[in-house]
C-alpha cells in the first residue's frame, strides 16, 4: 500500500509539473532534448514526494486529468507572458523594416524576427539572473500546501481572471515598446506627406534605411526601461500560483 501511495504521488507531482517545464518557452528547456526535460521533471517530482500531502490514494482518470488541467494553466500563463514579447517583437520588425527578408529558423521551421529573437532572449537572462526559477520553484512547493495533490477542482478556476492576466501581459509588453512604435510611425507620417508632395519619387526605397536606422536608435535608447520592466510579465504567472 506504501509502495502505491510514493507511485501515486510521484506520477501526480509529474503530471502537474509536466506542462510547466516540458514545455517553458525558456531557450534552456526548449532546445534541450524531450528524454532530458521529461527526466527533470521525474527528478523534481522525486524529491518533492516526501513534502507535498496527497488527499486521495485512489488513482482516478478525473485525478489525473485534473492535475495534468493545473499544469497546463500555470504553464499557459508563463507562456503567455513569452508570447507577448514574441508579439510586439514581431511588431517592431516589421515597423522597422527588418523582416522585409525573412529568416527561417531551422529548429521550429517558421520565419523568425531579430527584435522578437532578442527580447525573448533577454527575459531568459532575466529569468536566471533575478532567481525567479528558485521563486518558482517555492510557488509550486506553496501552491501544493494551498492545493494539495488529488484536491483541484477546475470548476474553482476564475477564468475571467485568468484571461484578463493574460490580456494584462500583452497591453503592458505594448506598453514597454510604445516609444519605438510610435517614433517609427512618425517617420512613416513624414514620408507620407513627402510622397504626396514629390509623387514621382520612390518613397518607400528612401524611408526604408530611415525607419530603420530610427527604429534602432529608439530601440537602443529604450533597451533599458524595456529590461527593467521585463520582470513584471513574470508577476502575475507567480501570483497565479500563490493564488
Amino acid at each position: 500500500m506504501l509502495g502505491f501511495l510514493e507511485f501515486t504521488t510521484v506520477l501526480l507531482l509529474s503530471l502537474r509539473l509536466l506542462p510547466i517545464f516540458v514545455v517553458m518557452p525558456l531557450n534552456v528547456f526548449s532546445k534541450a532534448p524531450i528524454l532530458v526535460r521529461l527526466i527533470i521533471v521525474l527528478s523534481i517530482s522525486i524529491i518533492m514526494a516526501g513534502l507535498v500531502p496527497i488527499e486521495s490514494n485512489v488513482l482516478t482518470i478525473s485525478l489525473v486529468i485534473s492535475e495534468f488541467l493545473l499544469g497546463v494553466v500555470i504553464a499557459f500563463s508563463f507562456h503567455t507572458a513569452f508570447a507577448s514579447l514574441d508579439l510586439v517583437g514581431k511588431l517592431l520588425d516589421l515597423q522597422i523594416g527588418i523582416n522585409t527578408a525573412g529568416i527561417f529558423d531551422p529548429s521550429s521551421s517558421h520565419l523568425g524576427g531579430v527584435i522578437s529573437d532578442l527580447l525573448i532572449a533577454i527575459a531568459g537572462v532575466v529569468f536566471f539572473i533575478l532567481d525567479l526559477h528558485y521563486t518558482l520553484i517555492q510557488g509550486l512547493a506553496a501552491l501544493f500546501k494551498v492545493v494539495p495533490l488529488g484536491a483541484f477542482d477546475f470548476q474553482l478556476l476564475n477564468i475571467k481572471k485568468l484571461i484578463s492576466i493574460m490580456g494584462a501581459q500583452f497591453i503592458f509588453a505594448f506598453i514597454m515598446v510604445l516609444p519605438v512604435i510610435l517614433g517609427v510611425w512618425l517617420v512613416d507620417l513624414a514620408f507620407a506627406v513627402m510622397s504626396r508632395s514629390m509623387p514621382q519619387a520612390n518613397i518607400y526605397f528612401l524611408a526604408l534605411p530611415v525607419k530603420f536606422t530610427v527604429g534602432l536608435l529608439l530601440l537602443m535608447f529604450t533597451m533599458p526601461m524595456i529590461v527593467q520592466n521585463i520582470p513584471r510579465l513574470f508577476e502575475q504567472p507567480l501570483k497565479l500560483i500563490l493564488f
